[in-house]
């Protein structure tokens, strides 16, 4: 994604239409399928389970 920085992380992790956008600057067809089909098929409790800590970390750095 083009001008993409650390501050988009969050949104590409929660946000389906963003990550949708995002999808369309995509090139790498494993990245691609990962996002489209992995990670669109994890159940909600799941999804928010494994990009918690991810959060997590991401926040303590945005925040410094």
């Amino acid at each position: 994604v083009p001008h993409a920085t650390l501050l988009h992380l969050p949104r590409l992790l929660q946000d389906e239409v963003f990550r949708a956008g995002c999808l369309g600057h995509v090139t790498d067809p494993v990245v691609r399928a990962f996002w489209l089909h992995e990670y669109a098929a994890y159940p909600p409790r799941f999804r928010e389970e494994a990009i918690a800590p991810v959060l997590n970390k991401i926040g303590r750095v945005l925040m410094t």
